[in-house]
């Protein structure tokens, strides 16, 4: 861990101790990681929680980067897009990236793994016929669920250093 608490060199040292704005909408999806970074890392934010018009109000008024939730407010006005970007920017906030850079990339690489399979599992959702959607996703999760053995980096312990016990005894040794 670096003096400034971030796990990372300097360059968060700026922003770190910027109050935040965490917008949503009101169910886990892809708020729900940072939303955890945040709370496990003790790090205060506001988490506004807005329904599908207040989106598309501020998607039309052109006030989300890429036209997409969740964002992050700073209280300089700066917006940050994109959840795993947000995520990568509180786990360093919050103390949770590893400080070994071999660690942290095998935290980034199970975060692009996980929207790999998203977007390949966005596919099935389409598909009416449930024997096809379940044969489907039956094949995504033999390929691309990550079970230990399909990764050259696979972790043999957790991957984040969140700090808490409960967190280190949950991923299996």
């Amino acid at each position: 861990m670096n003096p400034d608490g971030t796990g990372r060199p300097g360059r968060w040292k700026v922003v770190a101790s910027l109050p935040m704005r965490l917008v949503y909408f009101d169910f886990p999806g892809r708020g729900e990681a940072i939303r955890d970074a945040l709370r496990i890392g003790a790090v205060p934010f506001e988490d506004e929680r807005i329904g599908f018009e207040e989106f598309r109000a501020r998607r039309a008024a052109g006030a989300l980067p890429f036209d997409v939730l969740p964002v992050l407010v700073l209280d300089d006005g700066t917006v940050l897009s994109q959840s795993n970007t947000i995520l990568r920017f509180v786990a360093a906030r919050a103390g949770l990236v590893p400080a070994d850079p071999i660690d942290a990339l095998r935290v980034d690489e199970l975060l692009d793994a996980a929207e790999d399979y998203g977007g390949r599992l966005s596919v099935s959702i389409r598909i009416q016929d449930e024997a096809v959607r379940a044969a489907l996703r039956a094949e995504l999760a033999q390929r691309w669920l990550p079970d230990g053995s399909r990764s050259s980096s696979a972790p043999s312990r957790p991957p984040v250093e969140a700090g808490s016990s409960a967190a280190r005894s949950a991923w299996p040794t």
